[in-house]
């Protein structure tokens, strides 16, 4: 195994865990920083002392954050405010395997469907298990080569 497939395991181990553990996580409708200053008790006089900004700048920046059109600087300011952590991810919709393999899967189909036509029109058509087996070909090639067009809705193969 190379260093570059080592790293990029690495990468893909953290991104993982990551979906793992924001998978089951969702975001109130009134907001985290809303939701946990009520939790807390924290009264907002106390926050937009604490951040220096007005009352009527606070409840913006609540507003702001429902409305996802607030800074993540002002995220961390408020958090720290209430004496929180604020935490970022972005992660993939599952895992990175399966990610990678389902974009695969999607290329390969095309690709296969498209010369099975051509073949068809030949009256060469192929068996169903055949393309199936083809698809996985393509699918194991595409993962491991990752062509430059991999990440596109369309594929430049042609």
């Amino acid at each position: 195994m190379s260093i570059k497939d080592v790293v990029q395991k690495q990468y893909e181990k953290i991104v993982d865990a990551a979906y793992e553990r924001v998978n089951s996580v969702f975001t109130p409708s009134e907001g985290w920083l809303r939701t946990t200053r009520k939790a807390l008790g924290i009264p907002p006089k106390v926050i937009y002392e604490r951040l220096g900004i007005t009352k009527n700048e606070f409840f913006r920046t609540e507003r702001a954050e429902t409305e996802k059109t607030l800074s993540l600087q002002k995220l961390i300011l408020a958090a720290k405010a209430m004496d929180c952590e604020f935490h970022y991810a972005i992660v993939p919709k599952n895992t990175v395997k399966n990610v990678i393999q389902s974009t695969a899967k999607r290329h390969a189909v095309k690709m296969v469907n498209s010369t099975s036509m051509h073949m068809a029109l030949e009256e060469q058509a192929t068996s169903i298990e055949k393309i199936e087996i083809q698809v996985e070909k393509v699918m194991k090639q595409l993962i491991d080569n990752q062509p430059e067009w991999f990440w596109k809705e369309k594929h430049d193969y042609q």
